[in-house]
């Protein structure tokens, strides 16, 4: 039996960074991405971003794929999101970065007050693609 734990940081950008994840429509998309990565095996998931990229926190199982999880997700929020606007797209790549596990805590913490820290701009430029 294996037993993994991996965390993984993850974030998606919209085309051209144009800012289509409005404030109407983010808490709809971002229950919907969660859901999407539980259900691809996710045991640990959170996110958060701004109009126009979003981070992901999660934890994934050995035996998962992490490039096979994000365009999953990334496939099922732009059908969700172009009913709300018919131009949406994600960028065609993405950004991944393993997460120690011990560190993971720091990076939560960043990714929950990423709207303060784009309005000042004291941004992790390592963590921000």
């Amino acid at each position: 039996m294996i037993h993994a734990r991996l965390f993984y940081h993850v974030i998606l950008c919209t085309y051209k960074r144009q800012r289509f994840i409005t404030p109407k429509v983010e808490p709809s998309l971002h229950r919907l991405m969660r859901e999407e990565f539980h259900e691809q095996g996710a045991s640990f998931c959170y996110l958060n971003g701004v109009t126009d990229h979003i981070h992901v926190l999660l934890s994934l199982g050995a035996h998962t794929r992490v490039s096979e999880v994000i365009e999953h997700v990334k496939t099922r929020s732009k059908a969700f999101m172009k009913c709300h606007d018919a131009g949406f797209l994600w960028q065609s790549g993405y950004a991944v970065l393993s997460v120690n596990p011990y560190d993971h805590k720091r990076l939560l913490n960043y990714i929950c007050d990423q709207k303060q820290r784009h309005a000042r701009d004291r941004l992790w430029l390592k963590h921000e693609w």
